[in-house]
Protein backbone atom coordinates (compact mmCIF):
# COMPACT_ATOMS: atom_id res chain seq x y z
CA UNK A 1 0.00 0.00 0.00
CA UNK A 2 2.81 2.39 0.93
CA UNK A 3 4.52 1.59 -2.33
CA UNK A 4 1.38 2.48 -4.29
CA UNK A 5 1.07 5.76 -2.43
CA UNK A 6 4.72 6.57 -3.21
CA UNK A 7 4.15 5.83 -6.90
CA UNK A 8 1.10 8.08 -6.97
CA UNK A 9 2.94 10.90 -5.20
CA UNK A 10 5.96 10.59 -7.48
CA UNK A 11 3.72 10.65 -10.54
CA UNK A 12 1.94 13.76 -9.32
CA UNK A 13 5.27 15.49 -8.71
CA UNK A 14 6.54 14.40 -12.11
CA UNK A 15 3.39 15.65 -13.79
CA UNK A 16 3.68 19.04 -12.08
CA UNK A 17 7.35 19.39 -13.03
CA UNK A 18 6.70 18.42 -16.65
CA UNK A 19 3.64 20.66 -16.82
CA UNK A 20 5.64 23.57 -15.49
CA UNK A 21 8.39 22.98 -18.05
CA UNK A 22 5.81 22.75 -20.82
CA UNK A 23 4.15 25.91 -19.57
CA UNK A 24 7.47 27.77 -19.63
CA UNK A 25 8.37 26.53 -23.12
CA UNK A 26 4.96 27.49 -24.50
CA UNK A 27 5.17 30.88 -22.89
CA UNK A 28 8.60 31.56 -24.40
CA UNK A 29 7.25 30.52 -27.82
CA UNK A 30 4.25 32.82 -27.44
CA UNK A 31 6.47 35.72 -26.42
CA UNK A 32 8.80 35.12 -29.35
CA UNK A 33 5.85 35.21 -31.75
CA UNK A 34 4.61 38.43 -30.14
CA UNK A 35 1.40 36.74 -28.98
CA UNK A 36 2.29 38.02 -25.53
CA UNK A 37 3.90 41.42 -25.26
CA UNK A 38 5.64 40.90 -21.95
CA UNK A 39 9.31 41.22 -21.18
CA UNK A 40 9.46 37.93 -19.29
CA UNK A 41 12.27 35.60 -18.33
CA UNK A 42 12.57 32.24 -16.63
CA UNK A 43 13.48 33.73 -13.24
CA UNK A 44 10.43 35.98 -13.38
CA UNK A 45 8.16 33.02 -14.21
CA UNK A 46 9.57 30.98 -11.31
CA UNK A 47 9.15 33.87 -8.87
CA UNK A 48 5.56 34.42 -9.92
CA UNK A 49 4.78 30.74 -9.65
CA UNK A 50 6.21 30.71 -6.13
CA UNK A 51 4.01 33.69 -5.27
CA UNK A 52 0.99 31.93 -6.75
CA UNK A 53 1.27 28.66 -4.81
CA UNK A 54 2.27 30.31 -1.53
CA UNK A 55 -0.14 33.24 -1.56
CA UNK A 56 -2.56 33.83 1.29
CA UNK A 57 -6.10 32.97 0.15
CA UNK A 58 -7.75 33.14 3.55
CA UNK A 59 -10.96 35.08 4.00
CA UNK A 60 -9.13 37.67 6.10
CA UNK A 61 -6.61 38.23 3.33
CA UNK A 62 -9.45 38.47 0.82
CA UNK A 63 -11.01 41.13 3.03
CA UNK A 64 -7.75 43.06 3.31
CA UNK A 65 -7.03 42.93 -0.41
CA UNK A 66 -10.49 43.87 -1.63
CA UNK A 67 -11.96 46.03 1.12
CA UNK A 68 -9.07 47.66 2.97
CA UNK A 69 -6.51 47.75 0.16
CA UNK A 70 -4.57 50.97 -0.39
CA UNK A 71 -3.84 50.03 -4.00
CA UNK A 72 -6.97 51.52 -5.53
CA UNK A 73 -6.86 54.75 -7.51
CA UNK A 74 -7.23 57.94 -5.51
CA UNK A 75 -10.80 59.13 -5.03
CA UNK A 76 -11.73 61.91 -7.44
CA UNK A 77 -13.57 64.97 -6.04
CA UNK A 78 -13.69 63.40 -2.60
CA UNK A 79 -15.18 66.50 -0.96
CA UNK A 80 -17.89 67.06 -3.55
CA UNK A 81 -21.45 67.14 -2.21
CA UNK A 82 -22.77 65.37 -5.29
CA UNK A 83 -23.66 61.68 -5.19
CA UNK A 84 -20.78 59.45 -6.16
CA UNK A 85 -20.04 57.06 -9.03
CA UNK A 86 -18.41 53.73 -8.16
CA UNK A 87 -16.37 51.88 -10.80
CA UNK A 88 -15.67 48.14 -10.83
CA UNK A 89 -13.62 46.06 -13.24
CA UNK A 90 -10.08 44.93 -13.95
CA UNK A 91 -6.88 46.65 -15.09
CA UNK A 92 -8.84 48.25 -17.94
CA UNK A 93 -10.96 50.15 -15.43
CA UNK A 94 -8.03 50.79 -13.11
CA UNK A 95 -6.09 52.25 -16.02
CA UNK A 96 -2.98 50.11 -16.13
CA UNK A 97 -0.34 51.86 -18.23
CA UNK A 98 -2.11 55.23 -17.95
CA UNK A 99 -1.31 58.25 -15.83
CA UNK A 100 -3.99 59.18 -13.28
CA UNK A 101 -5.18 62.01 -15.59
CA UNK A 102 -5.69 59.57 -18.49
CA UNK A 103 -7.97 57.13 -16.66
CA UNK A 104 -11.70 56.81 -17.14
CA UNK A 105 -12.26 57.53 -13.45
CA UNK A 106 -10.43 60.88 -13.64
CA UNK A 107 -12.22 61.87 -16.84
CA UNK A 108 -15.59 61.08 -15.28
CA UNK A 109 -14.61 63.17 -12.27
CA UNK A 110 -13.69 66.15 -14.44
CA UNK A 111 -16.89 65.96 -16.50
CA UNK A 112 -19.35 65.32 -13.67
CA UNK A 113 -17.76 66.95 -10.62
CA UNK A 114 -18.87 63.87 -8.67
CA UNK A 115 -16.79 61.78 -6.28
CA UNK A 116 -15.45 58.82 -8.27
CA UNK A 117 -14.47 55.65 -6.43
CA UNK A 118 -12.43 53.41 -8.73
CA UNK A 119 -12.60 49.97 -7.05
CA UNK A 120 -10.83 48.09 -9.84
CA UNK A 121 -7.38 46.52 -9.88
CA UNK A 122 -5.31 44.46 -12.27
CA UNK A 123 -6.38 40.81 -12.53
CA UNK A 124 -9.82 41.47 -11.06
CA UNK A 125 -13.10 40.16 -12.42
CA UNK A 126 -16.76 40.33 -11.61
CA UNK A 127 -16.31 38.19 -8.49
CA UNK A 128 -14.19 40.95 -6.94
CA UNK A 129 -17.05 43.39 -7.42
CA UNK A 130 -19.47 40.87 -5.97
CA UNK A 131 -17.29 40.26 -2.92
CA UNK A 132 -17.07 43.98 -2.18
CA UNK A 133 -20.81 44.49 -2.61
CA UNK A 134 -21.42 41.50 -0.31
CA UNK A 135 -19.30 42.89 2.52
CA UNK A 136 -20.89 45.33 4.95
CA UNK A 137 -17.52 46.98 5.63
CA UNK A 138 -17.40 48.12 2.00
CA UNK A 139 -20.38 50.40 2.62
CA UNK A 140 -18.52 52.19 5.40
CA UNK A 141 -15.87 53.22 2.88
CA UNK A 142 -18.03 54.14 -0.11
CA UNK A 143 -20.97 56.56 0.37
CA UNK A 144 -24.36 56.09 -1.26
CA UNK A 145 -23.60 56.50 -4.99
CA UNK A 146 -26.05 57.38 -7.71
CA UNK A 147 -24.35 55.10 -10.22
CA UNK A 148 -22.35 51.89 -10.24
CA UNK A 149 -20.38 51.40 -13.45
CA UNK A 150 -19.01 47.91 -14.12
CA UNK A 151 -16.66 47.70 -17.11
CA UNK A 152 -16.69 44.18 -18.53
CA UNK A 153 -13.76 42.81 -20.55
CA UNK A 154 -13.37 39.37 -22.08
CA UNK A 155 -10.94 37.93 -19.45
CA UNK A 156 -13.67 38.25 -16.82
CA UNK A 157 -15.31 35.17 -18.29
CA UNK A 158 -12.55 32.68 -17.62
CA UNK A 159 -11.64 34.39 -14.35
CA UNK A 160 -15.01 33.15 -13.09
CA UNK A 161 -13.85 29.57 -13.64
CA UNK A 162 -10.09 29.56 -13.19
CA UNK A 163 -7.39 31.12 -11.05
CA UNK A 164 -6.03 34.05 -13.03
CA UNK A 165 -2.49 32.76 -13.56
CA UNK A 166 0.93 32.56 -12.00
CA UNK A 167 1.51 36.04 -13.37
CA UNK A 168 -1.27 37.65 -11.35
CA UNK A 169 -1.32 35.89 -7.97
CA UNK A 170 -3.94 38.14 -6.38
CA UNK A 171 -6.77 36.92 -8.60
CA UNK A 172 -8.95 34.10 -7.34
CA UNK A 173 -12.58 33.19 -7.63
CA UNK A 174 -14.49 34.18 -4.52
CA UNK A 175 -17.89 32.86 -5.52
CA UNK A 176 -18.51 29.56 -7.22
CA UNK A 177 -21.16 27.10 -8.39
CA UNK A 178 -21.85 25.06 -5.29
CA UNK A 179 -24.40 22.59 -6.61
CA UNK A 180 -26.69 21.75 -9.50
CA UNK A 181 -28.75 24.85 -8.75
CA UNK A 182 -25.64 26.99 -9.21
CA UNK A 183 -26.16 28.92 -5.99
CA UNK A 184 -23.40 31.43 -5.44
CA UNK A 185 -21.78 31.11 -2.04
CA UNK A 186 -18.69 32.53 -0.42
CA UNK A 187 -15.87 30.01 -0.42
CA UNK A 188 -12.40 29.93 1.04
CA UNK A 189 -10.26 28.85 -1.90
CA UNK A 190 -7.79 26.51 -0.23
CA UNK A 191 -8.34 23.32 -2.21
CA UNK A 192 -5.77 21.57 -4.37
CA UNK A 193 -7.29 22.84 -7.61
CA UNK A 194 -5.92 26.30 -6.83
CA UNK A 195 -2.46 24.86 -6.25
CA UNK A 196 -1.97 22.85 -9.42
CA UNK A 197 -3.67 24.86 -12.17
CA UNK A 198 -0.87 27.00 -13.48
CA UNK A 199 -0.80 26.19 -17.19
CA UNK A 200 -1.98 29.66 -18.00
CA UNK A 201 -1.09 29.83 -21.72
CA UNK A 202 -2.76 26.46 -22.34
CA UNK A 203 -5.91 27.16 -20.34
CA UNK A 204 -6.24 30.77 -21.32
CA UNK A 205 -5.32 30.89 -24.98
CA UNK A 206 -5.80 27.33 -26.20
CA UNK A 207 -8.27 25.25 -24.23
CA UNK A 208 -10.66 27.89 -22.92
CA UNK A 209 -10.77 29.93 -26.12
CA UNK A 210 -11.49 26.78 -28.11
CA UNK A 211 -14.16 25.16 -25.95
CA UNK A 212 -15.96 28.48 -25.56
CA UNK A 213 -16.83 28.30 -29.25
CA UNK A 214 -19.32 25.51 -28.61
CA UNK A 215 -22.91 26.59 -28.09
CA UNK A 216 -23.45 24.69 -24.84
CA UNK A 217 -20.36 26.32 -23.30
CA UNK A 218 -21.45 29.76 -24.50
CA UNK A 219 -24.82 29.23 -22.88
CA UNK A 220 -23.21 28.11 -19.62
CA UNK A 221 -20.82 31.07 -19.61
CA UNK A 222 -23.64 33.52 -20.27
CA UNK A 223 -25.73 31.98 -17.50
CA UNK A 224 -22.89 32.09 -15.01
CA UNK A 225 -22.11 35.71 -15.86
CA UNK A 226 -25.80 36.57 -15.49
CA UNK A 227 -25.96 34.96 -12.05
CA UNK A 228 -22.99 36.99 -10.85
CA UNK A 229 -24.50 40.22 -12.15
CA UNK A 230 -27.91 39.54 -10.63
CA UNK A 231 -26.30 38.63 -7.31
CA UNK A 232 -24.23 41.83 -7.43
CA UNK A 233 -27.33 43.93 -8.02
CA UNK A 234 -29.19 42.11 -5.26
CA UNK A 235 -26.40 42.83 -2.76
CA UNK A 236 -26.16 46.44 -3.89
CA UNK A 237 -29.89 47.06 -3.44
CA UNK A 238 -29.78 45.86 0.15
CA UNK A 239 -27.88 49.07 0.90
CA UNK A 240 -28.45 51.43 -2.04
CA UNK A 241 -31.98 51.11 -3.39
CA UNK A 242 -31.85 54.09 -5.79
CA UNK A 243 -28.44 53.34 -7.33
CA UNK A 244 -28.44 52.82 -11.10
CA UNK A 245 -26.33 49.92 -12.35
CA UNK A 246 -24.51 50.51 -15.65
CA UNK A 247 -22.59 47.78 -17.50
CA UNK A 248 -20.09 48.94 -20.10
CA UNK A 249 -19.10 46.07 -22.41
CA UNK A 250 -15.55 46.72 -23.60
CA UNK A 251 -15.97 43.83 -26.02
CA UNK A 252 -18.66 41.24 -26.70
CA UNK A 253 -17.17 38.00 -28.04
CA UNK A 254 -20.17 35.73 -27.68
CA UNK A 255 -22.96 37.37 -25.75
CA UNK A 256 -26.43 36.12 -26.49
CA UNK A 257 -29.43 38.32 -27.19
CA UNK A 258 -31.13 36.52 -24.29
CA UNK A 259 -28.41 37.76 -21.93
CA UNK A 260 -28.89 41.37 -23.00
CA UNK A 261 -32.65 41.01 -22.84
CA UNK A 262 -32.55 39.55 -19.34
CA UNK A 263 -30.19 42.25 -18.07
CA UNK A 264 -32.44 44.98 -19.43
CA UNK A 265 -35.46 43.30 -17.83
CA UNK A 266 -33.59 43.54 -14.52
CA UNK A 267 -33.09 47.29 -15.10
CA UNK A 268 -29.39 47.19 -15.88
CA UNK A 269 -28.25 49.98 -18.19
CA UNK A 270 -26.15 48.47 -20.99
CA UNK A 271 -23.53 50.20 -23.13
CA UNK A 272 -22.26 47.88 -25.88
CA UNK A 273 -19.82 48.25 -28.79
CA UNK A 274 -22.89 48.57 -31.00
CA UNK A 275 -23.72 51.73 -29.08
CA UNK A 276 -20.33 53.41 -29.18
CA UNK A 277 -19.32 51.87 -32.54
CA UNK A 278 -15.62 51.52 -31.78
CA UNK A 279 -13.63 48.36 -32.43
CA UNK A 280 -11.65 48.05 -29.20
CA UNK A 281 -9.31 45.48 -30.77
CA UNK A 282 -7.74 48.02 -33.14
CA UNK A 283 -4.20 48.99 -32.13
CA UNK A 284 -4.98 52.70 -32.36
CA UNK A 285 -7.16 52.31 -29.26
CA UNK A 286 -4.68 50.20 -27.29
CA UNK A 287 -1.43 50.51 -25.42
CA UNK A 288 1.38 48.13 -26.39
CA UNK A 289 0.13 45.56 -23.86
CA UNK A 290 -3.42 45.70 -25.30
CA UNK A 291 -4.93 47.77 -22.52
CA UNK A 292 -7.23 50.58 -23.67
CA UNK A 293 -5.44 53.89 -24.14
CA UNK A 294 -6.57 57.43 -23.41
CA UNK A 295 -7.98 57.89 -26.92
CA UNK A 296 -10.39 55.00 -26.40
CA UNK A 297 -11.74 56.46 -23.16
CA UNK A 298 -12.04 59.93 -24.69
CA UNK A 299 -14.14 58.55 -27.54
CA UNK A 300 -16.52 56.47 -25.42
CA UNK A 301 -16.83 59.01 -22.60
CA UNK A 302 -19.73 60.77 -24.33
CA UNK A 303 -21.67 57.49 -24.53
CA UNK A 304 -21.10 56.80 -20.83
CA UNK A 305 -22.07 60.33 -19.85
CA UNK A 306 -25.32 60.07 -21.83
CA UNK A 307 -26.59 57.78 -19.04
CA UNK A 308 -25.29 59.96 -16.20
CA UNK A 309 -27.23 63.08 -15.27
Amino acid sequence: MKQKIKVIVYNIILFCVLAFILNTVLYVILVSKDIYNYDINFKHICNNYRMFITRDISLQDTYNRLIKSNNYRDIENKNSKKRAIVLFGCSFTYGTGLTPEQTISHKLGVKTGRPIYNRAQGGFGIQHMLYQLSNKEFYKIVPNPEYVLYIFAYPHYYRLYLPESIYSPICYTVFYKSDKKEILKLKNRNHIFDKVIFLYPIIDRFIFNNIIKYDFVKKEANNFLLKHLLKSKQELQKHWENTKFIIFFYDQPFFSDQLYEKLREENFILITPEDYKINSSLKQYQLSDRHPNELFWDLVLTDILSYIE
